[in-house]
């Protein structure tokens, strides 16, 4: 009876000890390790577009005002420390080219023309060492931006594509431990103004937008 009390005593304690002990997790994949490090971000921009003006080559005076907009940005990055990151960014939004241009010696003439924007740019990201519940960061990179007239708006302009240089800084803001953040940053797109390829609204301006944003950012 006592080696029976003895040995149903020591089952016990195995049992509870099993229980207390954590379970034991699996190893990590190379995949599961990579997937770490890759973040995606969806966030909604305000766009705010400088006014410009200059000379056509046939001597009309343009300048150029664009509205206020809001779009959709894609972000997607992949660091492989905190120095050291990729990013990739797809930004889509609505806006109207506002122009008005005076041919020499005439009256001045205005037109609208209404266009969907895309931006697809590539660029190196870093994380400032910088301890707080908000994780700066910095970035810069460069691509290109489509703009593409309306049927309805697009005056019968043409699709025109320019080249583009930008920068961002911001930071993230981890949710209560899940792996979700809330990003705020400001970007500032470079580019030559746009003319749909019509030489009466050419001013070869130089402009930029800036855009801030608010995002959330899911980590795999």
């Amino acid at each position: 009876m006592l080696k029976s009390r003895t040995l149903f005593a020591a089952l016990s304690l195995c049992l509870l000890a099993s229980t207390a002990l954590p379970a034991q997790q699996l190893p990590q994949s190379r995949f599961e390790r990579a997937m770490q490090h890759v973040t995606l971000g969806l966030g909604v921009p305000f766009e705010m577009t400088q006014t410009t003006s200059g000379t056509s080559p046939w001597s009309y005076v343009s300048q150029q005002q664009v509205s206020t907009a809001a779009g959709y940005l894609i972000n997607a990055r992949v660091t492989a420390r905190p120095l050291i990151g990729l990013e990739a960014n797809y930004k889509g939004s609505r806006f109207t080219q506002n122009y008005t241009y005076t041919p020499t010696l005439q009256t001045a003439h205005t037109l609208g023309v209404e266009s969907n924007i895309t931006e697809a740019t590539f660029g190196y990201v870093a994380k400032l060492p910088i301890h707080s519940i908000i994780q700066p960061w910095i970035a810069a990179g460069a691509g290109s931006m489509r703009f593409k007239p309306t049927p309805n708006g697009g005056q019968g302009v043409h699709i025109q594509w320019r080249a583009t240089y930008y920068w961002s800084l911001g930071g993230d803001y981890q949710l209560a431990h899940a792996p979700v953040f809330v990003r705020a940053q400001v970007r500032q797109l470079f580019y030559l103004a746009p003319d749909f390829g019509e030489s009466y609204l050419t001013s070869y301006a130089h402009t930029s937008t800036l855009e801030p944003s608010l995002s959330f950012v899911f980590r795999f």
